[in-house]
């Protein structure tokens, strides 16, 4: 189970990658198409921050499988490393429960999105509202799943990315 889920979550980490590119790209595009060519077009930047939303919750679950999550550890490391491994090991069991409570009310959200057929009606382009939000509950699933690998990792006294 955990190589699938891994190799799910590196595939989302490559998709935040392509999904960056993309963000650069077409705002470039827009820069271009509004400065130079005074034609401006409204697309670009809902597409732009509905992207970036995508990108924050599939990118997290990769960012903690390569233990590149931000740590405020200056006081940390001045701890013996038993304090330090069971300081880590609630800290990820208390991100697991917060990522889960995330998890459940942005799938009851989004799934009442889905039932209502609720759009979003932009400037430039309608969207059913799930279609946006399916990402948020998709990646706090996997961040969740993270940090509960991370916790029992420490519980194991195994090695842990960030370590």
């Amino acid at each position: 189970m955990g190589s699938i889920l891994k190799k799910i979550v590196t595939a989302f980490g490559w998709l935040v990658g392509a999904i960056m590119v993309y963000i650069a790209i077409s705002i470039d595009y827009e820069v271009v198409m509004r400065y130079f060519l005074r034609r401006s077009t409204g697309w670009v930047v809902e597409f732009s921050e509905y992207a970036l939303v995508a990108a924050v919750f599939l990118g997290a679950a990769w960012v903690q499988l390569k233990g590149r999550h931000i740590k405020i550890d200056i006081l940390l490391n001045y701890l013996p490393s038993e304090i330090q491994r069971k300081l880590n090991m609630i800290t990820s069991v208390i991100a697991a429960i917060v990522f889960s409570l995330l998890f459940w009310y942005s799938g009851m959200f989004t799934w009442d999105c889905f039932r209502s057929k609720l759009q979003l009606m932009e400037a430039s382009i309608f969207l059913p509202a799930w279609a946006v939000f399916v990402v948020m509950p998709l990646g706090s699933l996997l961040i969740t799943y993270q940090f509960a690998r991370t916790a029992w990792l420490y519980a194991l006294r195994r090695k842990v990315p960030e370590d």
